[in-house]
């Protein structure tokens, strides 16, 4: 059985007015989209619930926008799949199942982390990792997208 999802995909009517323009996002403005962040907002959210939920404790309405930070970003993925992903000529999009599955994954871990299972580990090498890793964190973006379609098209390259 296989899960069908509505395609996202910009038309003719969001050029015609009747939705976003493309490229704008959900705020209908470029500049401020840019600013914002929309695609992004659902994780920005999750970490900071997960967050409040490590310094003050679990309760329904952290859950629920949990929950709702989750919802959000599943109806984003598919914008930020088109994005990043570099594929050759003729081939599809990633799956928006597959994707959906990384991000959940993603998430559920993150969530054992916080507040979890994984929240108790105390390992004197996770801190050394932390403090090494971190400023990865703080440019991955800028310098993984491009460096991971660069060694995408390379590959793609040498195969063909």
């Amino acid at each position: 059985m296989s899960a069908a999802r509505p395609s996202m995909q910009m038309t003719d009517t969001a050029i015609e007015g009747n939705g976003p323009s493309p490229g704008t996002g959900e705020l209908h403005s470029s500049l401020l989209n840019e600013f914002v962040l929309t695609r992004y907002t659902g994780l920005f959210v999750a970490g900071i619930v997960l967050y409040l939920m490590h310094r003050f404790g679990q309760n329904l309405l952290l859950w629920l926008l949990l929950g709702f930070a989750w919802c959000y970003e599943l109806t984003v993925l598919e914008f930020r799949v088109a994005d990043h992903a570099t594929t050759s000529p003729g081939e599809g999009q990633p799956s928006w199942v597959v994707c959906t599955a990384v991000i959940t994954v993603c998430l559920g871990l993150l969530t054992l982390a916080g507040v979890g299972r994984l929240a108790g580990l105390q390992w004197r090498w996770l801190v050394t990792a932390g403090g090494v890793t971190y400023p990865s964190y703080l440019v991955h973006q800028s310098i993984g997208i491009p460096l991971a379609k660069g060694l995408i098209q390379a590959a793609t390259v040498k195969r063909g």
